[in-house]
């Protein structure tokens, strides 16, 4: 977990900067492509769920089977309605091995000076 430590000038000019990025029209050859990663945890049913009888709510016991944990990451453009995410099994996945996405994901870019 992390947090913001000191919110001082700083801090503030790079926050506006980023939002004046959001804000900018879309250029298809510069797209604003955001990445985020979010561990979740897999889990099943513990028993088999009773099958709810007419006009009764489904029923399922509280318990449950821990299936292990993944890490859920996603590429998202700010500036149109676009977003992928990899599909497939769970494995251990850093963001470096994600580096590959922008090949088959996103056509023609271009790097800015920054």
């Amino acid at each position: 977990m992390w947090c913001i430590a000191n919110i001082d000038g700083e801090y503030i000019a790079r926050m506006e900067d980023l939002l004046d990025l959001y804000a900018e029209p879309h250029d298809p050859k510069r797209p604003v492509v955001c990445f985020d990663e979010c561990p979740i945890q897999l889990i099943g049913e513990g028993r088999v769920p009773i099958m709810p009888k007419p006009g009764k709510r489904y029923r399922y016991y509280s318990e449950y089977k821990r299936n292990g944990t993944a890490n859920l990451f996603i590429m998202v453009d700010t500036n149109r309605s676009w977003r992928k995410s990899p599909t497939g099994a769970p494995t251990r996945t850093s963001p470096s091995a994600c580096a590959s996405w922008s090949t088959w994901t996103i056509p023609t870019l271009t790097r800015s000076a920054s």
